[in-house]
């Protein structure tokens, strides 16, 4: 069987999928298998991202509601 393509950072969204409402409307930074930061303002991961010296960051950013039920044209 082939090894996976998918980034740990996939992995770990794809295991936390289910806890992923508590960080609604927050930027998430996920290293690895690790949730370094979370937070609302964009400019907290900045920081963070400087800070620990991230190569290759992997940001994700969990939609509200609002946001997820939007339709766009």
């Amino acid at each position: 069987m082939p090894e996976s393509v998918e980034s740990s950072e996939m992995d770990w969204l794809e295991e936390n999928a289910l806890e992923l409402a508590r960080h609604s409307g927050e930027w998430l930074l996920i290293e690895g298998r690790e949730l370094l930061v979370h937070s609302r303002d964009f400019a907290d991961l900045r920081a963070a991202i400087r800070e620990r010296q991230v190569v290759s960051p992997f940001v994700y950013y969990v939609p509200t509601d609002e946001e997820s039920n939007a339709v766009t044209i």
